[in-house]
């Protein structure tokens, strides 16, 4: 965590620096920096766990240069429909006992947009300390600002029906909207010392009053319900800076972060 620590400040060092530079409306990479309280990411999946903190670096980089013109800054990449790699690695702090084997988190994944097709492909692999998960993804792009995907991850020996979607579109002026949603059939408990799955629905939504500005709320029905309020704001082209409220089953935690393209 020390290290991690270190590293954190010669982010946010660069962020400021950055946030009185000019630059171009074009991206290729983002690097950002997570703290969760009551909570730990792994991969994209968040853990909400009571007395558990975690700090978490992620880059993304884009095989092609982003432009953000006319955009929300936050969407470009996606509306652009930008193929990229991105890895992430978390260290994990527990004063629970029942957590102390937890210490840190690593992943790596790719999403590809197949050229002049709608065809998309992902793929992702998480480990957390002596555990580890593959999955597989596959996608459509029917119309312009939606993507429609299916997973499938080797912890299961079958796959179950899923579905996500996520869908932008930009409104009157600078304003848009993202629109989230998702299903995932649950399943039967493979042995003994397995527990039944139930269906997971996922939704959610942002509203984007100017392209740097966004607000917005999510909701996952899972084994627990889960509520989020997030916000996110760029301060420049470049400099940007989130945070999360998140409640689950009388359990809360949240998520700030900052992060610097380039």
């Amino acid at each position: 965590m020390e290290n991690l620590m270190k590293f954190s400040k010669t982010i946010f060092s660069a962020l400021l620096l950055a946030s009185t530079a000019t630059f171009a409306d074009t991206y290729n990479g983002e690097v950002e920096l997570r703290y969760f309280g009551n909570g730990a990411s792994v991969g994209d999946t968040l853990l909400i766990i009571d007395n558990v903190s975690s700090l978490q670096i992620r880059g993304t980089y884009n095989f092609s240069a982003v432009d953000t013109t006319n955009k929300p800054l936050a969407e470009a990449d996606f509306l652009g429909k930008h193929s990229f790699i991105n890895a992430s690695y978390s260290s994990i702090d527990s004063d629970d006992s029942n957590y102390f084997d937890l210490s840190n988190s690593k992943s790596i994944g790719a999403g590809f947009y197949i050229p002049n097709s709608i065809f998309y492909i992902g793929a992702g692999y998480a480990e957390l300390d002596d555990s580890n998960d593959t999955v597989v993804s596959l996608g459509i792009t029917p119309i312009d600002g939606l993507l429609i995907t299916t997973s499938h991850n080797d912890e299961a020996k079958d796959y179950s029906l899923n579905l996500s979607a996520k869908y932008v579109t930009q409104l009157a002026g600078d304003t848009a909207i993202n629109l989230e949603t998702g299903y995932k059939k649950g399943r039967d408990a493979e042995d003994d010392f397995e527990e039944d799955k139930d269906d997971t629905i996922y939704v959610a939504a942002d509203y984007y009053f100017n392209s740097r500005l966004s607000v917005g709320a999510a909701f996952i029905d899972a084994e627990a319900s889960v509520y989020i309020i997030r916000s996110r704001y760029f301060y420049s082209e470049k400099v940007s800076f989130k945070a999360e409220a998140i409640s689950a089953d009388n359990q809360g935690a949240f998520n700030l972060g900052a992060a610097i393209r380039f």
